[in-house]
């Protein structure tokens, strides 16, 4: 099964432990291997390569010193509809939003009864703070 993965970055170092968790997640998927695109702003930013097995991950640098930094979630829209014919799967995320291995298997599990009546199921975003209280 063919995954792919783009994940919206703005570099700041104490988010990189982010991108880490959004890796090691990807890699319990029930796929056989995903392609991760990290869209950043930091043109010196590279990816640990030891921590990949089963992941491949690219690092695409985004100019963003003329433009307002919220504008690097649309970054990726164009290297996406270029590759709607190679994946079967897409996911878009950014650095903060973590998609665990559960909710992918539901989603996985419905998607297709689901489309079948004219239903896309999707995904609640749900935000913790450092006691674990949900919102």
């Amino acid at each position: 099964m063919a995954f792919c993965i783009h994940v919206s970055f703005y570099y700041q170092e104490s988010r990189i432990k982010y991108l880490e968790k959004i890796v090691e997640t990807a890699k319990s998927y029930p796929v056989s291997s995903v392609d991760i695109f990290i869209h950043t702003n930091n043109p010196d930013f590279e990816w640990n390569k030891e921590k990949l097995e089963k992941c491949n991950v690219y690092i695409v640098f985004h100019d963003m010193s003329k433009e307002y930094g919220h504008y690097l979630t649309w970054k990726c829209r164009p290297m996406i509809k270029e590759q709607r014919h190679q994946y079967e799967y897409y996911m878009y995320i950014e650095d903060d939003i973590l998609v665990p291995e559960s909710a992918f298997l539901y989603w996985l599990k419905y998607k297709d009864l689901c489309m079948s009546n004219n239903y896309n199921i999707g995904f609640v975003r749900i935000d913790t703070d450092s006691q674990n209280n949900e919102y």
